[in-house]
């Protein structure tokens, strides 16, 4: 198993610690996709997809069709 039992509590990061991080990404993310829309060339198209699985566990898409600049 991970570790072989020498991981120390000073070896996990802190609940508060993994959420900043992940909220960190997120923000990352959220504004290298803003960019990546900005550069679309006309409009962008929303398409969404909703389904359950066999638990009845909901799932939602949301895909977004666009052309950009090829500013190579």
């Amino acid at each position: 198993y991970v570790g072989q039992g020498n991981i120390t509590e000073e070896d996990l990061p802190k609940r508060t610690a993994m959420t900043q991080l992940i909220l960190d990404k997120y923000n990352e993310e959220i504004q290298l996709i803003t960019k990546e829309l900005a550069r679309a060339v006309g409009r962008i198209l929303f398409s969404t997809d909703l389904w359950s699985d066999n638990n009845l566990c909901s799932f939602m898409a949301i895909t977004a069709h666009y052309i950009i600049r090829d500013e190579s």
